[in-house]
């Protein structure tokens, strides 16, 4: 189990006003230390809170948001494979012999800090909710990079959402 996060991160960034990225598994294929919707905020200095996992590929998924955060891009999806001993970058025999399919998402007050702002206030609040990402583009309706934070006792709009998102979350919570 891993320990819950407690959000300094994101407090210290948002404080300062830098964006940030938000790491989220989306699929594993085989064994991997975390599973699908384990999330984890990263800085552009490289700090992070939290691991997906045992440590092996959260030096490349801080290179990889330093890199998105100093683009203009939204999103970017990070597929480590650890399933085959001949992958000259992650065949290093760390043992998950898995497949992680991470999103990279940029988080920023453009967006009204958006999906993390309200994350956040689901883990203070210790209750559940759902998170959808699209993770392509699917004209005319949703952009790669838009997303909505489903939380059960908010009724009004806290995430940034098209309108097929806030119908998808008007049905989650109807």
């Amino acid at each position: 189990r891993h320990p819950p996060l407690t959000m300094t991160l994101f407090d210290t960034e948002r404080a300062a006003g830098r964006s940030l990225v938000l790491a989220l598994v989306v699929g594993t294929t085989g064994s991997t230390s975390r599973k699908a919707g384990a999330w984890m905020p990263l800085a552009a200095s490289g700090e992070r809170e939290g691991l997906l996992s045992g440590g092996c590929l959260e030096a490349d998924l801080s290179e990889r948001a330093r890199r998105l955060l100093a683009s203009s891009a939204r999103l970017d999806i990070a597929n480590c494979d650890s399933r085959s001993s001949d992958d000259p970058i992650w065949g290093l025999g760390l043992g998950c012999e898995g497949l992680m399919r991470i999103a990279l998402l940029r988080v920023d007050p453009d967006r009204n800090w958006e999906p993390l702002a309200t994350l956040q206030l689901l883990l203070r609040r210790r209750s559940g909710g759902a998170l959808a990402l699209a993770l392509r583009d699917t004209p005319p309706d949703l952009a790669c990079g838009d997303c909505a934070v489903f939380d059960p006792e908010e009724r009004g709009g806290r995430a940034t959402a098209t309108p097929v998102l806030h119908a998808a979350r008007a049905s989650w919570l109807a």
